[in-house]
Order: C-alpha cells, then structure tokens, then sequence
C-alpha cells in the first residue's frame, strides 16, 4: 500500500483494478463492457458539465447507460467509462485519514453502483 498522496499514476490504476477485480463474480460477470479510466484530474468539460467549482470537487463519474436501461440493441456499442480522478481522491484520503485503498474502492464502489442503475441519492443512501 502507498503512503497517502505518494501513490503514482501506476500504482492508482494497478489499486482501481484490483478493486474492480475483487468484486463478487456475479457482479464483475454482469459488468460487461465497462473500461476504468484513470485521470489526474476530471478535465474542464467534465467540471463544468458537473458544475464543480473546483477539480477537486469530482473523485469519479460514469459515463454510459445503466445496467438496467440496456436492451439487446446495445451490442456492439462502445464501452462505458468509469473515470477516477487520482488527485482528488488522494487529497480526500489525506484530509480523512483513510488509505487510499479504501478511498479507491470507495469511489469505484459508488461509480458501480451508478452502472447498476442506482442514483447518487440512493448511493448515498447505501454507502
């Protein structure tokens, strides 16, 4: 495990990955065509489309349709995206003391969950 906002870009894609792999099987088996893309920062179309004032406002955001609105004429599309923002996920690792392993899993978790059709009340709900 990496100290607290000395994890490089490597080592934050190798931990995203993990975590996604380390999902129960029914669940990795479900996610079919979903790519983790991990980015220093979300870029500023993101942020504005988000209305974030601040990059360090967004850790992750999914991009595609959700598990539930998928029909068969979804074959051949294009993957989703589950973007994770590295530096502002370590900056909250640093500010609440959390390992950046549980910060990671955190927000893939919550980005997931987006995937299977849930809302980011409902996330906040769960979490």
């Amino acid at each position: 495990m990496a100290t607290i906002g000395m994890m490089n870009a490597e080592e934050f894609r190798l931990t995203a990955e993990k975590t996604l792999n380390s999902l129960p099987a029914r669940f990795r088996l479900a996610m079919e065509n979903v790519v983790i893309v991990t980015e220093a920062f979300a870029d500023d179309d993101v942020l504005k489309e988000m209305q974030a004032d601040s990059p360090y406002e967004l850790l992750g955001l999914y991009e595609g349709r959700s598990f539930m609105e998928r029909s068969a004429r979804d074959s051949g599309a294009l993957p989703d995206m589950i973007h994770l923002y590295r530096q502002p996920i370590l900056a909250v690792c640093r500010d609440s003391g959390k390992s950046p392993d549980q910060c990671i899993a955190e927000v893939l978790m919550h980005e997931v969950g987006h995937y299977f059709g849930f809302s980011d009340a409902e996330m906040d709900m769960i979490e």
